[in-house]
């Protein structure tokens, strides 16, 4: 793959639109060619702040103009209410000032709606992404290996948790949740594959079920039919999924908890 055929996809790579096929050999030049990763970070980048901007607040400002000018053209002149209000809803100007105060009036609920309406966050999203993808692993072996290659590459210490017997690291490479930069550790148990994410968790903020284990509260958000867990420890977040069933999860979890 070439430079050119990733930028041309950019958009349906970003968007997680791409068939499963396609997505592969566009992950494994991202960790081959940093100049596309800084590429593709950039555009979700550019992505998340366009959508932190659609949900700013209007501006008290225009508040204040709006009520001014309704004001004003209240005591302009004192008519008969059917012709105060006839010639008030002609005048152009008003009629867009109007307009302004009732889009104000309904953004409250506009955005009440969308908050309701159930969302899977683009982190578990991306984390059910990479882990159907048989992503080629940039470094194998012992936990102490896997923990010393990752070191300068990524900006946060990278811990490789020993989880025999319950599971066996396999070895981890560079990977990305969504906008989050990231690092995959992938484990086996009865060959059955488990993905563990390390990233920075600061901003994140998922709802989702809660319990806990042994003194660190878990988030299990829904995974559309994957065993999903995400528990901060140190500073750092973690984000595990897999197809076992959810006593088998939930006791690499625990082995995980421990182990810190």
């Amino acid at each position: 793959m070439q430079c050119s055929d990733l930028e041309r996809d950019l958009e349906s790579l970003v968007d997680g639109e791409l068939l499963a096929s396609d997505r592969l050999q566009h992950e494994r030049h991202l960790g081959e060619c940093q100049g596309c990763h800084r590429l593709v970070q950039a555009r979700r980048e550019l992505r998340k702040s366009l959508r932190e901007a659609v949900n700013a607040p209007a501006p008290n400002a225009l508040r204040a103009k709006v009520a001014q000018r309704l004001d004003a053209e209240d005591q302009s002149k004192v008519e008969p209410p059917e012709s105060w209000l006839s010639r008030l809803w002609q005048q152009p100007a008003v009629m867009l000032l109007a307009g302004a105060v009732a889009g104000l009036l309904l953004m409250p609920a506009l955005r009440s709606s969308q908050t309701e309406r159930p969302v899977r966050p683009i982190v578990v999203d991306a984390m059910i992404s990479r882990h159907q993808l048989p992503l080629p692993l940039d470094v194998t072996g012992e936990p102490e290996k896997v923990r010393s290659w990752f070191a300068g590459k990524v900006p946060f210490m990278v811990p490789a948790p020993q989880l025999e017997p319950v599971a066996v690291l396999q070895g981890g490479r560079l990977a990305d949740l969504g906008d989050r930069e990231a690092v995959l550790l992938r484990y086996q148990q009865s060959g059955q594959p488990i993905s563990v994410f390390v990233f920075d968790p600061q901003g994140l903020d998922l709802k989702a079920r809660r319990t806990m284990i042994g003194n660190r509260e878990i988030l299990l958000p829904d995974g559309r039919g994957y065993q999903v867990a995400v528990f901060r420890d140190r500073g750092l977040g973690y984000a595990v999924t897999s197809t076992l069933n959810e006593p088998e999860f939930l006791k690499v979890i625990s082995a995980m908890v421990s182990g810190h």
